[in-house]
């Protein structure tokens, strides 16, 4: 069953929306942090390659 949001206080739906976007910023910063971390290893690999 749905209840309608507000029949929750203020604090409470604060309090959700700031772990929501806690999660996502998390998501988006561990997805960047994998991205550079590969084209880091690439580049590792091809300065390897070369010599």
């Amino acid at each position: 069953n749905w209840v309608h949001w507000s029949f929750f206080p203020h604090k409470v739906l604060r309090k959700r929306y700031q772990n929501l976007l806690i999660e996502h910023l998390n998501k988006v910063l561990r997805k960047r942090y994998q991205n550079l971390l590969i084209e880091h290893l690439k580049e590792r690999i091809q300065k390897e390659l070369r010599s």
